[in-house]
Formats: C-alpha cells, sequence, structure tokens
C-alpha cells in the first residue's frame, strides 16, 4: 500500500529535524509502516499534490494557532482527497478540537493570518479561494460522529477507551502501544544502562515536563521536594530523563482532562523500568490496581522497604500490560484497513 504520512506540526511532517533520542510518534509509526512492507512518503504536503500517487493518508493533528502548527491548512486539506486515518498524537485533545472551533468560527482571521513576513501557516494564500471547503474540513474533525473518520490514538492496553471516545464524539478510535519501539537500544545505547546496581533513592518526585502543572502540584500538597524539568533547560534523550527519574522514589503523572483512559505516557514505563513508584491521578488507579492508589501522608511516611514494595508491584502490574513489537504491527495492520 502506498501511503502519506503528513502532519500539522514539522516534525509530523518531517519539515524539523528528527532527534533520534526523542519520542515522536510518526517517527515511530513510519518504521512500523516500512516493517509492514508498504510504500510510505512522509512529507509537507502542499494544495498542489498529486493525489493519485497515494492510497491512503495518516495525518497526524496538532493545535490551531501554535508556533510550531505551520503545516495546518497543508494538513487538514488533505483529509478528503485521499482515505484518511487522523492521529491524535498529544493528550491536550479538549484543547486541540477548541482552537479547531475557532478557525470555523472566523476562517479569514485565523486561517489566513498574516504575520511579519508572510502567511502565519505554510502556503495559507494559496487556500483562499478554497477557504470554504478548508472549513468543512475543519467541521469534518470536529463532528468525528458524522464524518466517522478512523482516530488513532498512542494508548497503553490498560485503561477505559470509551473516556478517549467521549472526547472525539466517535467510537472509531484504535489504541496503539509504542513502548516496544521506546525501550530499545537506539534510545537507550546499551541495555545494560538500564540494570544498573541497585541505588538508594531520594524521597522526592520527579516531573519531566513543560507544562504547567501548578493547580494539580496545589491540590495534591507533597511535602517531598519536587524535581522539575525548567522551560529552556530540558532534557536532550530520553536516557537522561529516565537515569534523572530513577534517582528518585517518586515519579509524577498528573492528571489530566481523560485520565483513566491508558493514554500513552512514557512516564509510566520509565517508573517501572527503575524501580520507582508512578504517582498518577486515582483515576489511572481505579484502572491499574490498589497499589497505584495515591495517599499523600501514607505514601511519604511509608518505609524504603514499603516504597520497594509498591515500586515492585506496580513494575508487575505494568509490564503484563506491555504489548510486543509483533503485538504492535498487528495493530496497525488492521488500522490500515479502512
Amino acid at each position: 500500500m502506498k501511503v502519506l504520512l503528513t502532519g500539522v506540526t514539522g516534525r509530523q511532517a518531517k519539515e524539523s529535524r528528527i532527534s533520534k533520542q526523542k519520542i515522536y510518534d510518526t517517527k515511530l509509526i513510519y518504521k512500523v509502516l516500512i516493517d509492514l512492507g508498504h510504500e510510505v512518503t512522509w512529507k509537507q504536503t502542499s494544495i498542489m499534490e498529486k493525489w493519485d500517487l497515494y492510497d491512503l493518508a495518516i495525518v497526524a493533528l496538532g493545535p490551531a494557532a501554535s508556533f510550531n502548527s505551520g503545516n495546518l491548512v497543508n494538513a487538514l486539506w488533505v483529509i478528503d482527497k485521499l482515505p484518511t486515518i487522523l492521529h491524535f498524537e498529544d493528550w491536550k485533545i479538549t484543547g486541540l478540537l477548541k482552537s479547531y472551533q475557532g478557525c470555523v468560527d472566523n476562517p479569514e482571521k485565523s486561517l489566513l493570518k498574516e504575520i511579519k513576513g508572510g502567511s502565519f501557516y505554510n502556503d495559507a494564500r494559496r487556500y483562499k479561494q478554497f477557504l470554504p471547503q478548508l472549513v468543512l474540513n475543519f467541521e469534518k474533525v470536529l463532528n468525528l460522529d458524522k464524518s466517522n473518520y478512523r482516530c488513532i490514538i498512542p494508548g497503553f492496553k490498560w485503561g477505559d477507551k470509551g473516556i478517549i471516545k467521549k472526547h472525539l464524539k466517535t467510537n472509531n478510535v484504535i489504541p496503539f502501544d509504542l513502548t516496544s519501539l521506546v525501550i530499545t537500544d537506539e534510545y537507550f545505547k546499551k541495555a545494560n544502562t538500564l540494570w544498573e546496581e541497585e541505588e538508594r533513592k531520594e524521597r522526592k518526585y520527579f516531573l519531566a515536563s513543560l507544562g504547567d502543572h501548578s493547580s494539580w502540584f496545589r491540590r495534591m500538597n507533597f511535602s517531598w521536594p519536587v524535581i522539575t524539568t525548567e522551560k529552556g533547560k530540558g532534557f536532550k534523550t530520553e536516557l537522561e530523563v529516565y537515569r534523572e527519574g530513577k534517582k528518585y522514589w517518586g515519579i509524577l503523572a498528573p492528571e489530566y482532562d481523560h485520565s483513566g483512559s491508558g493514554w500513552f505516557r512514557i512516564r509510566f514505563v520509565y517508573s517501572a523500568l527503575g524501580d520507582s513508584c508512578i504517582v498518577c491521578s486515582n483515576k489511572d488507579a481505579e484502572q491499574l490496581g490498589f497499589y497505584f492508589y495515591f495517599n499523600k501522608d501514607e505514601f511519604e511516611n511509608e518505609s524504603d522497604l514499603k516504597l520497594k514494595r509498591r515500586a515492585a508491584e506496580q513494575k508487575a502490574v505494568i509490564r503484563s500490560y506491555t504489548t510486543t513489537y509483533d503485538e504492535l504491527k498487528e495493530t496497525f495492520t488492521k488500522i490500515l484497513k479502512i
């Protein structure tokens, strides 16, 4: 099958530099499709694209009005030109859909927006005469119950995917688990870096995120120090993130709109590999079991032995839900049957 792989952001459309040491869904999907024997073109598209060169498109979505989303209009133009699978890469679904509603409500101001030096979105001026059709494509994404595009999301085996389906307003959603492509030598260089001699962990929490989780922090009222990633001083590789996190007992997975859905969040995997304890929403704990429920006072006063037992129990559960690469390829074989 000849597959067109593209998206809204520069990395989704292979326009920006793709690091070998960071997790990008589209890059991993490309590998799976190639390994399945498909002819895959990964690129930024244009209004003049030769659509007859492709059998199917996978379009990764990103929010409007973001400086990372320069390919927005080109990507949304694709969805009525080819049989299309919509890839919701980011967990911030609510914000993404809200931004698309803004494009529908005021398309000339949003989609044809001008900035110093040209258009805010790549090639936007070329779409001026086709604006009604472009707006219709945004409406299709906002009304998936009617347009019924197949949607794919990064997700673990565990979790209530009905939560995601409710947010997207469609039952045509298939999750895929990236774990088997993330925990490889490509990211970690040498397998034995994961299994160093046991070290004494610090009674601190670790959060590798550039998002603003201050309101969640206030609700949780942690007593232990929280080690966070400062904006502009992020880790360069996934190995650095893992190595830093394994120093601490608590790995934070803040609550989000669809907690409990099992959305793919690599911190769950890193926590298990590093024998730390994931601190997540109790909505996630409802899906994962007893050892994932969090009570701050109990947790912070547990002995190292009890924390070690909690970490071991969590690890066993997380490991039980891990998919193999063969299972991931089977998932994508199913995904492509539209």
